[in-house]
């Protein structure tokens, strides 16, 4: 193992020699995957919380260790996690289970999305930049992103769970990403509704992903080609921080099939960031296919 962490979340000193021990038996005996440093310190993060009654967070010092064995480089990175960083993992501590498998394929490294998400929690930065990369692979090289488009949801989740500590979002915003990835399902439910194959019967979306849905309808219809191009549009107004180009798009898009435009994205103009988290969720709701139940204007499932 090439990398390391010390973890200094106390003034007792052996309260720190106890939580790094049992968090380096942890790592120790852990079977993941390159996730294994950061599962150990959520883990132990955890335990501590459950196991003391009215625990109350406060800042944690954390350094980590890394040696790159090719250029024999030592590195080591000194980070104060702030309380507010701690509650965000803490309540999304589901979401940071249900995206530990997902990788992404880059030349020849692998980049684990845990320690992505983590790392820049780890260094109060949002997750715009991951997830406008995820997408972007999801769209354009699906072989090489190894999750799905719900990982990248849970992503979005752990991102607005942030935005709410640091006070972008407000705590009652909880159900805006399900709100706009619902929208997005409808458009592309609506799209897969208008077009036919060539045998004449309707186009039937249940993929996975657009991509395989390229693959199975390359003769069909151009409804996939249609989709994507509108995605790559979106994703770059949202990179370019182009709420107007975004809206310009999305209403055209809802034109075309003669949809209402979901009002909550003229809500929430004046909010950059609230307003790109719900961007993001609308993309992905557009390009991925959701076995969830969808869901009205405030939130609430529909039958």
């Amino acid at each position: 193992m090439n990398r390391g962490i010390f973890v200094n979340s106390s003034m007792d000193l052996q309260e720190i020699v106890r939580i790094n021990q049992i968090i380096k038996k942890d790592v120790l005996q852990s079977s993941e995957g390159g996730t294994v440093i950061y599962r150990a310190l959520q883990k132990q993060m955890s335990r501590k919380i459950n196991e003391t009654p009215g625990y109350e967070l406060s800042d944690v010092q954390v350094i980590r260790f890394s040696h790159d064995q090719d250029s024999d480089n030592v590195s080591y990175t000194f980070n104060i996690i702030t309380k507010f960083i701690l509650k965000t993992i803490e309540n999304c501590d589901k979401c940071f289970e249900r995206i530990q498998n997902g990788r992404l394929s880059e030349g020849n490294a692998t980049m684990y999305l845990y320690d992505e998400v983590m790392n820049r929690l780890v260094n109060n930065e949002n997750q715009f930049l991951l997830i406008h990369k995820l997408i972007h692979y999801k769209l354009s090289i699906p072989d090489k992103a190894m999750y799905s488009m719900s990982t990248i949801e849970n992503i979005l989740k752990i991102n607005a769970e942030y935005l709410r500590e640091v006070g972008v979002m407000e705590k009652d915003d909880k159900n805006m990403i399900r709100i706009a990835k619902s929208h997005g399902y409808y458009l592309r439910d609506a799209y897969g509704d208008e077009k036919k194959d060539n045998s004449g019967n309707k186009a039937d979306v249940k993929s996975n992903d657009i991509s395989n849905e390229t693959n199975v309808k390359a003769k069909g219809t151009g409804y996939n080609k249609k989709l994507g191009s509108i995605a790559y549009r979106m994703l770059n107004a949202l990179k370019t921080n182009n709420k107007y180009a975004f809206m310009d798009t999305m209403i055209n898009a809802h034109m075309y099939v003669q949809k209402p435009i979901p009002a909550i994205f003229a809500e929430n103009l004046e909010n950059d960031l609230k307003f790109k988290n719900i961007g993001y969720a609308f993309v992905t709701g557009m390009i991925g296919y959701t076995d969830e139940k969808k869901v009205d204007e405030k939130g609430n499932e529909e039958n």
